[in-house]
Order: C-alpha cells, then sequence, then structure tokens
C-alpha cells in the first residue's frame, strides 16, 4: 500500500528574540566604544607626537639663537679689536707709560672720533699707525695732561717734535719758519754768552739751474748742397749761492765770557770749536766767521720728510708746501756766522 506524504516548503524565519536583539547591540555599543578609545589613543599620540616634535624644532631654535648670540658677540670682539688696534686708547692709569716714547708725530684734535669716544669714554687720548709712523691723537682739554707744550698753540693741527726739546711739539705749518727763527736766537745768545759785541747773522742758499746748449756733433746729415753739420743739446747744470732774506745783527756791551746754553747747537763741530778757543784763550780772540750747516740742527731731514708727507695725505692735512721740498732747501742752506769781541 502506497502511503501519500506532504511535504510542505520550509519558510525561512527571520524573527530575532530578545536576547539575540540584546547581544546585536551590546556587540555594536562595544564596537563604538572600541573605535572611540581607538580614536582617543590616535588623538593623545598624535598630541604626543606634534608636543615632540614641537619641543625639538624649539630646543633647535634655541640653539640657533644661542649659535647666532656667539656669533654676534664674535663679530663685536672682533670690531671691538679692529678699533683697540687702530686706536689705540691711553688712559690716565697707564700715562706714565706713554710719555717716555711719545711719537714725534702729534694731532690735536677739538673731539676725539666718535666711534672711538663711544667705546672708550674715559680715554684721553688715542695712538695709531699710519705708514709705519706712530701717531698720537689728543683733545685740546687733554694736552695739559701731557705737559706738552705746542707752538704756536693753535686749536686743531698736526704738530712735531722739537729735535732738542722732547715736551714741545711745532706746527707742521710753521715748523721749518718757527726753527729758522729758534737757530738765529741761539746765534745770538752765544755770541752775547762769549762776550762778543756784535754779531751778524746770513743764511745762503745754493740754488740748482738746468739749461741747454747747442752743440756741433762730428758728422754731417743730408745729402749734396744739402749737407750741414750734426747738431745736439747738452744739459748744463749750474748752481749758485744766495742769500736768503736781510741779514741779522745785534750789539752787546762787553762782558767777560761764559759758557753759553747750547740746545739746537749742541752737536755743531764750528761751534764747539768757537767756544773751546774763546774760554781757554780769553781775550784772545777779536773776530771770527763760520760757516754753518743749516742741516745740522735739522728737525726733519728729507727722509723723515718723505713719510711725513704720506702721512699728511692719510690724513687729509692741506699745507701750502711739501715737507719734502722744504728738507730739500734746508738741506743746501747754511749760515754765515760773524761775531767781533
Amino acid at each position: 500500500m502506497e502511503e501519500n506524504v506532504e511535504v510542505k516548503d520550509a519558510e525561512t524565519d527571520l524573527t530575532i528574540d530578545d536576547s539575540e536583539k540584546a547581544a546585536a547591540v551590546k556587540k555594536t555599543e562595544d564596537l563604538k566604544k572600541d573605535a572611540k578609545e581607538l580614536g582617543q589613543k590616535a588623538g593623545e599620540l598624535f598630541a604626543e607626537g606634534a608636543e615632540l616634535a614641537v619641543g625639538f624644532v624649539g630646543e633647535r631654535v634655541k640653539d640657533a639663537g644661542v649659535f647666532f648670540d656667539k656669533v654676534n658677540e664674535g663679530l663685536q670682539q672682533a670690531h671691538e679689536q679692529k678699533v683697540l688696534e687702530k686706536y689705540k686708547p691711553i688712559f690716565d692709569m697707564n700715562l706714565s707709560n706713554v710719555l717716555p716714547k711719545m711719537p714725534a708725530i702729534l694731532n690735536v684734535v677739538s673731539d676725539y672720533d666718535k666711534k672711538s669716544k663711544t667705546k672708550y669714554p674715559e680715554a684721553i687720548g688715542f695712538e695709531r699707525e699710519i705708514n709705519d709712523e706712530e701717531i698720537l691723537s689728543v683733545s685740546l682739554n687733554d694736552v695739559g695732561k701731557y705737559g706738552i707744550v705746542l707752538k704756536p698753540n693753535k686749536d686743531e693741527s698736526l704738530y712735531y717734535v722739537h729735535p732738542t726739546e722732547r715736551n714741545t711739539y711745532i706746527c707742521i705749518d710753521d715748523y721749518f719758519k718757527y726753527l729758522t727763527t729758534a737757530r738765529i736766537t741761539e746765534l745770538k745768545d752765544i755770541a752775547h754768552s762769549l762776550g762778543a759785541t756784535h754779531v751778524s747773522i746770513a743764511i745762503f742758499e745754493k740754488e740748482q739751474s738746468f739749461s741747454t746748449k747747442k752743440v756741433k756733433g762730428g758728422g754731417l746729415l743730408g745729402f749734396g748742397k744739402d749737407k750741414h753739420q750734426a747738431e745736439a743739446e747738452k744739459a748744463r747744470e749750474k748752481s749758485e749761492t744766495v742769500q736768503i732774506g736781510a741779514t741779522i745783527e745785534a750789539m752787546f756791551e762787553k762782558k767777560e765770557p761764559e759758557m753759553p746754553e747750547l740746545k739746537l747747537f749742541a752737536d755743531d763741530e764750528n761751534i764747539q770749536s768757537l767756544i773751546k778757543h774763546v774760554l781757554t784763550d780769553i781775550g784772545k780772540q777779536t773776530y771770527e766767521k763760520l760757516k754753518l750747516d743749516y742741516n745740522v740742527c735739522s728737525g726733519i731731514k728729507e727722509k723723515e720728510a718723505m713719510k711725513l708727507d704720506g702721512v699728511l695725505k692719510k690724513l687729509k692735512f692741506k699745507l701750502t708746501g711739501s715737507i719734502v721740498e722744504e728738507a730739500k732747501k734746508e738741506s743746501n742752506r747754511h749760515f754765515e756766522y760773524t761775531i767781533t769781541f
């Protein structure tokens, strides 16, 4: 017997009971929580990383600041050293070390250079070197501290040391004229000390001139009728001694001879010989005529004059003439010194 069996299509049951629903909700919440915690952790890590980065950069910026501070400090020290090397400041405390070795060139200024004055406000002078020549710059207010005597006393000028008086400085503009007057004064004093009754002093200078003269040569030039004697120009040098200015004369009362005070003529052999004869053979000397070399008592020789002209050019000092030219003139001059006892 055949049994009929009914087959029923089974339908899928989508119904979710409460327990399953609760489990799903919890799972979802857990996932959200995990995601939130993960986001917070990521944020914390990012913030921590950013903080480290900022700290790192900050340290580097700080290090860079220290570096540049050091660089600026080094540059400032280098500048100060350069100023110190160019202008060596002199203070009251080290003035005693400067005085025994005072330079020959003195630059008297109304005020010091602004930079050097700002850096060394207590300085009473500055030394510097130009063309291997030491120069002392002193303001008018500080000249007295050095015990310096200025001849003549001008406000602002360049001075050169007196050849025999180390604390006396003569204005460059008046240097040669001043020493000429000083020499004449000393020669008169020497005559008076030696008991002379009359003295005359004249200055002579050897002047050189050049000329050319045409002279016949040894051969003929040209052809035929145009032949002529060859000529050449020959240079000739001529020198003559001429008196400069008037003769200076002075008369004195007769007196016993005494040793004169010598300054500019201390190294002149003719003067020393004259003094010896007069003081040794008193009363026997009646007349003496001497030729005295100008250059013996010159403060600036040609070699020093060349250096000095270079210094003046660097300092932009304008003079009426060249120091070298004046020194050359002095080298060609002499005194004619006549004494009557």
